[in-house]
């Protein structure tokens, strides 16, 4: 049990993090490792009906269910499943932090290893499965700083596409950076 006073909600806010109830939600940021260095991470385009960044890019995941349990990280497994059909393994996936109520993971997938065959049929009201293999494309990245020389996650998009700014926010957190800078092995 935590017990903060009200002077701490504004000068304390790492003691209100970790005191916080469990995550409502899982998202994971999946990296193929290129053979030249040049990383891809894997984005899908959420659909126009989706109420949470529509029709931008975003990360795979979503809420917590109950059959999760208090488990954020069976919740991102399941997510991810659930949008592309790829079986992520528990012991490689890696809770990186925590944002705007939700855990963010982290996982890399073996280049020859998997296939996105696109969302469970049940999900694909989500996910604008025309997009890319079956609403998913592969990004590279790089790590670069801006004006003011802090890190920033740099994204290769092709035109007119946007990604969500809050998965963007998400990429940028110090934890994500370093876990994009350099990604364990599959």
């Amino acid at each position: 049990m935590c017990s903060l006073k009200m002077e701490d909600i504004t000068t304390k806010f790492i003691r209100i993090q970790t005191c916080a109830a469990p995550a409502k939600a899982a998202f994971v940021v999946i990296v193929r490792r290129g053979t030249k260095g040049n990383n891809k991470v894997l984005l899908q385009m959420r659909s126009h009906n989706n109420r949470h960044g529509p029709n931008k890019l975003g990360l795979p995941g979503g809420r917590r269910d109950r059959k999760d349990k208090e488990d954020t990280k069976k919740t991102a497994i399941r997510e991810t499943y659930e949008e592309t059909q790829i079986q992520l393994r528990r012991d490689k996936t890696t809770r990186l932090t925590w944002f705007r109520g939700a855990d963010i993971y982290g996982s890399v997938v073996p280049s020859a290893d998997f296939e996105i065959k696109g969302p469970l049929p049940k999900w694909k009201k989500e996910i604008e499965t025309t997009y890319g293999y079956h609403g998913h494309r592969w990004f590279e990245y790089s790590i670069i700083p801006d004006a003011a020389g802090k890190k920033r996650v740099r994204l290769v998009l092709p035109n007119g596409e946007s990604p969500w700014q809050i998965m963007v926010d998400t990429l940028n957190k110090p934890e994500v950076l370093a876990y994009l800078e350099n990604p364990p092995l599959p």
